[in-house]
C-alpha cells in the first residue's frame, strides 16, 4: 500500500502574509508620523495659520502652539492684523479643554474655554473705513448666469418631521481675563473718540441641560469723546454684575436672577451732568412670571428713581 503524503504550504501564500503584515506596519508608522506632524507647532504655525488668515484677509499668528486634537488645544501671543499699524486682536493665551469625542457624538463636551490679556483694537478712519472691514466685507463675486429651465410640477407637501433632540451642552467654564476693547474713531484734524472697557473680567459658569449656571462680569468704562465744532467730554466708571441662571433639559431659559451695579467716578465737559451718578439693575425672573424687574437711578448717594 503507498504512502499518503501531507500536502506542503505554498510558499508564495507565506511571502504574501509577510507582505500585508509589513504593509500594516507601514501605515501604522506613517499615521503616527502624520498625526505627529499635523499637532506640530511648525506645522500649524507654517500651514494651518496661513490658509486661516488668507480665508479671512487678515495675517494671524502665535509664537507657540500646544496642540492634542482629542482633548486640548492651547494658543501663546496670539495676534490677528488686518489693516493699520494696530492690531486687530492680540492675546497672551488663548486655551481650550474639550473631548473630541463626546463632541462628535453629538454633546458639546467643554471642560473650559480661557482667553488671557485679550486686547481688541477697533480703528474708525475718517473716510469711513475700519480695520473690521477684511473680516466682515467678502469679496464680490460675479452672479452666475442663469438658465432658463422648464416648468416642474409643484411637489407633493412633505409630512412633518419628528422633533429633533435638544443639544447636549456640558460647558463648565468660560473665562475672559483681564480684557480690553477699545474703540477709536479718528478725524481729519487729528483729533479721536475712545470708548474702551478695562480690566474686563467675565465667568460664566455650568452651561449645561437642566442645570443651574453662574455669570458674572466687572469692567472699567472710559469714554473720551473730541467732536470737530463740539463741546469735549469725558466719563470714567465701573460697572460689576452677577447672575444665576437655569436651563431646562431641552435649553430652554428658566430662572434668572441677579444684579448688576454702574457706578460713574468722574465726568468732564459734555458729559458732566452724569458725574457721581450710580445705576442698578435687579432682575428676578422665572419661565412663568415676572417676579422683579427694576432700574434704579442714584446721584451722589441719593435715590432719583
Amino acid at each position: 500500500m503507498a504512502n499518503a503524503t501531507v500536502p506542503s504550504v505554498p510558499v508564495k501564500r507565506r511571502h504574501w502574509l509577510r507582505l500585508i503584515i509589513w504593509i500594516l506596519l507601514a501605515l501604522i508608522l506613517l499615521l503616527v508620523v502624520v498625526y505627529f506632524v499635523a499637532t506640530s507647532s511648525l506645522f500649524f504655525k507654517g500651514v494651518i495659520l496661513p490658509r486661516a488668515g488668507k480665508a479671512m484677509n487678515a495675517n494671524i499668528t502665535v509664537s507657540d502652539a500646544d496642540i492634542s486634537p482629542f482633548s486640548h488645544v492651547v494658543l501663546r501671543n496670539l495676534k490677528v492684523q488686518t489693516t493699520g499699524a494696530e492690531p486687530l486682536l492680540t492675546a497672551a493665551e488663548a486655551r481650550a479643554r474639550y473631548n473630541l469625542r463626546d463632541i462628535m457624538g453629538g454633546k458639546i463636551n467643554v471642560q473650559e474655554l480661557r482667553i488671557d490679556s485679550p486686547v481688541v483694537q477697533i480703528v474708525h478712519n475718517p473716510d469711513a473705513t475700519s480695520n473690521l472691514d477684511p473680516l466682515v466685507k467678502a469679496k464680490p463675486t460675479a452672479a452666475p448666469a442663469q438658465e432658463h429651465k422648464p416648468e416642474q410640477p409643484p411637489s407633493p407637501p412633505q409630512k412633518p418631521s419628528k422633533p429633533s433632540k435638544p443639544a447636549q451642552l456640558d460647558i463648565a467654564k468660560v473665562m475672559l481675563n483681564n480684557a480690553t476693547v477699545r474703540i477709536l474713531k479718528n478725524y481729519t484734524n487729528g483729533a479721536h473718540d475712545l470708548i474702551e472697557l478695562s480690566n474686563l473680567n467675565l465667568s460664566l459658569n455650568d452651561l449645561k441641560n437642566g442645570q443651574t449656571g453662574t455669570l458674572s462680569v466687572a469692567a472699567g468704562i472710559k469714554m473720551d469723546n473730541n467732536p470737530p465744532g463740539g463741546t469735549n467730554g469725558t466719563l470714567q466708571a465701573k460697572l460689576n454684575g452677577n447672575f444665576t441662571f437655569g436651563l431646562s433639559a431641552d435649553l430652554k431659559p428658566g430662572n434668572i436672577q441677579g444684579e448688576t451695579r454702574l457706578v460713574v467716578e468722574s465726568a468732564t465737559g459734555a458729559t458732566s451732568d452724569l458725574a457721581a451718578l450710580g445705576a442698578n439693575l435687579n432682575c428676578q425672573v422665572t419661565p412663568s412670571e415676572v417676579k422683579a424687574l427694576g432700574l434704579n437711578f442714584q446721584n451722589g448717594g441719593s435715590e432719583l428713581g
